[in-house]
């Protein structure tokens, strides 16, 4: 733990903890899956009378293998993993032309006769 905050490797059964907006930079989620967490939380928040602990009883028990398996197996934005294989990775727009130039070093890696 940081402080007060929960890392993103950190699970908790407690439902009032608030995880940091920096602690979720560079994890993407499609945005149908949010919408569909936020309306059935809705559902259950409003029929339960407001009772958050009501609310991650059901989470949990849905999405408990979920929380497992991407609590070790982090996705990250396409962004996010070039930096953190080569940190001197540069970024840029191309202005008011859409031509551009793309600079990529390639390294093969032979696994089980199958070439990536």
């Amino acid at each position: 733990m940081r402080g007060n905050v929960i890392t993103l490797k950190t699970v908790t059964t407690d439902p009032f903890i608030i995880v940091s907006q920096e602690d979720g930079e560079g994890i993407e989620a499609p945005k149908v899956l949010g919408d569909i967490f936020e309306s059935v939380a809705g559902a259950v928040f409003l029929d339960s009378g407001m009772d958050l602990t009501k609310i991650w009883g059901v989470y949990y028990r849905m999405m408990k293998p979920y929380i497992d398996h991407y609590s070790v197996n982090i996705p990250l934005n396409p962004i996010r993993r070039v930096f953190e294989k080569d940190d001197k990775a540069v970024f840029g727009t191309c202005g008011d032309m859409c031509a551009c130039a793309i600079c990529v070093r390639v390294r093969y890696v032979r696994v089980r006769h199958v070439w990536r």
